[in-house]
């Protein structure tokens, strides 16, 4: 049960597939998740993975949620 005095920490599972032709592609493709997701771009759910020309190449499942502490 919460209790006013227990805190929550947030927390986020992240579950991704990426099929690439390349290391590189998947090094791009990583760099960018990682900028929409200090961004604040993402929700809690599905979301379609795609290289520059716009090729989906995977998905990528987040979820945001709290603990209580």
């Amino acid at each position: 049960m919460f209790d006013e005095e227990d805190s929550v920490e947030d927390r986020v599972k992240c579950d991704i597939e990426i099929d690439c032709a390349n290391g590189k592609a998947v090094a791009w493709v990583l760099r960018n998740l990682a900028d929409k997701l200090e961004r604040d771009e993402l929700d809690t759910g599905w979301h379609d993975v795609k290289v520059p020309n716009g090729d989906e190449v995977g998905k990528l499942y987040l979820d945001f949620y709290g603990i209580i502490e």
